[in-house]
């Protein structure tokens, strides 16, 4: 098992598993046995994931992955709320941020452009790249954009861990945000499931495809969704049939 777990930890793969780790509770006691350095990190992302003061729920999970993480975080909150000026190091830190967030938004717009031209192995570099460089927790079309491209480009596990993890986001955006904002985001939340109950079945993993039908068709008993040139089709049968 473990010799398995190796030889598919490429730095893609490890990027969307780090990513996983963030976004999605579930996979913390998974990460609690992980090196220190993956712990810190991890913990660091999920505590400024909003770029802004940390929630209770952010600080109880960070804590439980890295203690020392949650005390520098504690520290330089202090000084912030404390200090009239931004040190130069918090201002390094901010514009280093800022120049990802851009830096991830190009390579999205690049990204986007090869998929549209069917080269798909090549745009999910780009979205993993992007997704490394913003894992903020509202933007989820890199990961969508991984999965989406993984899947036409063959690689079932890439494509998995993005559309999982796009989804997971989704959810969490749809949770905290007004109803009148959220048409596109439910559109994009349904097309990602569709894409992921694809995975599944190539997969031949019946019962998350079962489990993923159901999320996206409330009723359906069963679905069969296949790839078509600008997207994804499903038929799918329910229990009123």
């Amino acid at each position: 098992m473990v010799g398995a777990v190796v030889l598919v930890c490429t730095p893609m793969v490890l990027t969307l598993l780090l990513l996983l780790a963030i976004a999605w509770p579930r996979m913390d006691a998974v990460t609690q046995h992980l090196p220190k350095a993956v712990r810190s990190a991890v913990a660091s992302r999920i505590l400024g994931v909003r770029n802004g003061a940390a929630t209770p729920l952010q600080l109880q999970r960070a804590g439980r992955l890295d203690a020392d993480t949650v005390a520098l975080y504690h520290s330089v909150s202090f000084l912030r709320a404390n200090r009239t000026v931004t040190s130069p190091d918090m201002e390094a830190m901010y514009r280093q941020q800022r120049n990802s967030k851009k830096s991830a938004a190009d390579l999205l717009q690049q990204a986007a452009r090869l998929e549209k031209i069917g080269k798909d192995c090549d745009a999910e570099d780009l979205y993993t790249q992007a997704a490394g460089k913003d894992p903020s927790g509202e933007v989820y079309e890199y990961t969508e954009g991984m999965g989406r491209s993984g899947l036409r480009c063959g690689d079932l596990t890439g494509a998995r861990a993005g559309l999982e993890t796009a989804i997971i986001k989704e959810k969490n955006f749809i949770k905290g945000t007004d109803e009148d904002q959220l048409t596109k985001v439910r559109q994009d939340l349904m097309a990602d499931q569709q894409y992921l109950i694809v995975v599944y079945q190539n997969e031949h993993e019946s019962t998350l495809a079962k489990q993923a039908c159901s999320d996206a068709h409330r009723g359906a008993t069963s679905c069969t969704c296949k790839l078509i040139a600008n997207g994804v089709s499903c038929s799918f049968t329910s229990a009123s049939k």
